[in-house]
């Protein structure tokens, strides 16, 4: 498989955003979790986008 993605940025009025990626390892009884780690989201973001955060979820307008 190959993975193309770009990371960004998201920064609004001096503050940045950082994600927290959990993995899952598939196994033969159940899903597993392994150590998370912070990143830079991955996507796209308009300057003229206003985002919030509303009930611990990040909102984009």
């Amino acid at each position: 498989m190959i993975r193309k993605a770009i990371g960004v940025i998201v920064e609004q009025d001096n503050e940045y955003m950082l994600v927290h990626k959990i993995n899952l390892m598939d196994t033969k009884n159940k899903p597993k979790k392994m150590q998370g780690h912070w990143d830079f989201c991955k996507g796209v973001v308009k300057q003229k986008n206003k985002l919030v955060l509303k009930n611990n979820k990040l909102l984009c307008f």
